[in-house]
């Protein structure tokens, strides 16, 4: 399997990983039979997936987001399934949730929709509840409890399979 990747802030030159990274989202997107998402939502990750880019999907893509509801268009995302365009999507995400039982994307053809549910895995539950227990330690011994970086701070990039 080939992994590309697009990150505006690195430069191929720069990364010495197991992904090829493309120089931009419209090479990812053309390239991909699978592309996932991994991105903050910030004015420039709003809505990256539209009627534009995904009007220069591979045939047959499936899209996977998990990490921001808004960083897809979702009205542009149903015309994308509708029309065929895309073969799929999987979300997690949404941009108002809870996701409304009438929303479109409920009705939208090769479509798989979880409750913002993805994080909840054996190993995150098992370390978040270490976190907790480690902070109600910490302050019963009078230490400051330690900080948690968020997940939203862990950088930006875009992934496909």
């Amino acid at each position: 399997m080939t992994v590309l990747g697009y990150d505006p802030f690195i430069r191929s030159s720069q990364y010495d990983g197991p992904a090829r990274i493309e120089e931009s989202l419209d090479s990812v997107l053309r390239n991909s039979d699978f592309v996932t998402l991994h991105v903050s939502l910030t004015p420039d990750t709003r809505h990256m997936l539209n009627d534009q880019t995904l009007g220069v999907v591979k045939p047959g893509c499936r899209i996977i987001n998990t990490s921001r509801g808004a960083v897809i268009d979702e009205r542009a995302l149903v015309s994308a399934l509708r029309g065929g365009t895309i073969a799929g999507a999987a979300l997690d995400v949404f941009e108002t949730e809870p996701l409304q039982a009438d929303h479109p994307l409920c009705q939208a053809p090769n479509t798989l929709l979880t409750p913002h549910i993805s994080s909840s895995t054996c190993e995150s539950l098992d370390c978040m509840a270490r976190d907790a227990a480690q902070g109600v330690l910490d302050v019963i011994q009078g230490r400051t409890p330690g900080l948690i970086k968020k997940p939203e701070d862990a950088g930006i990039g875009v992934f496909s399979y």
